[in-house]
């Protein structure tokens, strides 16, 4: 009973963890096409 919480735990924090590296992959991706589009205007807009 303990060890398949743990499991659940664990494989819930794993799936997790892969799922915000590939939101934060596209969102970077997203945000270096659009500034590499607009030649570094975009960057300058958000500072």
């Amino acid at each position: 009973m303990v060890g398949d919480l743990v499991e659940i735990i664990l494989r819930s924090a794993e799936e997790s963890f892969v799922q915000v590296t590939a939101f934060v992959g596209a969102v970077l991706l997203l945000f270096g096409y659009i500034n590499y589009k607009q030649q570094g205007a975009f960057v300058d807009t958000i500072e």
